[in-house]
């Protein structure tokens, strides 16, 4: 039987307010948010009132009155507190899946959680569909291909184009390789790239990222098969009014985690 769940966040970033507000307002009756914690106490500060919780001040006092932690703050974060709060006690959720394309730190993190007696929870972020390629990798060997299709301003920015901005008036295929290497150049464009990839248990998946002037979603098209199955996902979502890098279906998807988890039928 599930009971009502203390629950911390680790990020006030721009997916935050999603988060955090649904926690309280939407799964109030399964989960008590009973913290948050950011680098800019000031984001924190603001956030905790909000909220009616602590702005906590570092991660001791984060996971000194909390079950699971909720990562909304980026690849960095996993890879600095992941471990410390898996064997802490606390389950883990991870938003910033990218981080997990460090095959070190995958396996640091399962080691941690299976020592603990804990979970991580790494959610469908802005693609969803990561079922249908975790049955088909379990069946046979599966091959995928992501296409990421945004506006110039959600791409401007990332390191793979060392300074120089996207051209505002025509399409342009701006990266076409291994995911690794997507990850490298776009940490935070392409999570969903990572998420397929585990999903799908193909380190060769393919990405292609195209920038598109005037897009107003941000798009993402899986293409899988395994000689049994071929699947075809594709989503497009509108990003974040305050980080066009991010989509708000992210956050959304991490509430539905929670409530898949205090549901008394799951739905996977």
């Amino acid at each position: 039987m599930f009971t009502m769940k203390k629950a911390a966040l680790i990020g006030c970033g721009a997916l935050r307010s999603f988060v955090a507000h649904g926690l309280k307002k939407i799964l109030s009756g399964d989960y008590e948010l009973t913290g948050v914690l950011d680098l800019r106490a000031e984001a924190a500060q603001e956030l905790a009132k909000e909220c009616d919780t602590r702005a906590c001040a570092n991660l001791d006092e984060l996971l000194s009155d909390a079950e699971m932690i909720i990562e909304t703050a980026g690849g960095e974060v996993v890879r600095t507190y992941g471990e410390t709060v898996l064997n802490s006690g606390c389950d883990l959720v991870i938003l910033s899946v990218g981080a997990l394309s460090d095959k070190n730190l995958k396996s640091a993190l399962e080691n941690a959680a299976r020592s603990a007696g804990k979970k991580v929870y790494v959610v469908n972020g802005a693609l969803g569909g990561l079922d249908v390629l975790q049955t088909m990798s379990m069946m046979a060997p599966t091959t995928a291909l992501i296409s990421i299709t945004k506006a110039p301003e959600s791409l401007n920015g990332a390191p793979f184009l060392e300074g120089k901005g996207l051209p505002e008036n025509k399409t342009v295929k701006i990266f076409e390789g291994s995911v690794d290497d997507a990850i490298r150049g776009f940490p935070k464009n392409v999570n969903v790239a990572v998420a397929t990839a585990l999903a799908s248990n193909c380190p060769d998946t393919k990405v292609i990222i195209t920038s598109v002037p005037g897009m107003k979603d941000n798009k993402h098209c899986v293409h899988a098969e395994n000689g049994i199955i071929t699947t075809d996902i594709s989503i497009s979502s509108l990003p974040d009014p305050d980080n066009p890098k991010s989509s708000t279906s992210a956050a959304w998807s991490v509430l539905n985690l929670l409530k898949n988890l205090a549901a008394p039928v799951f739905y996977y």
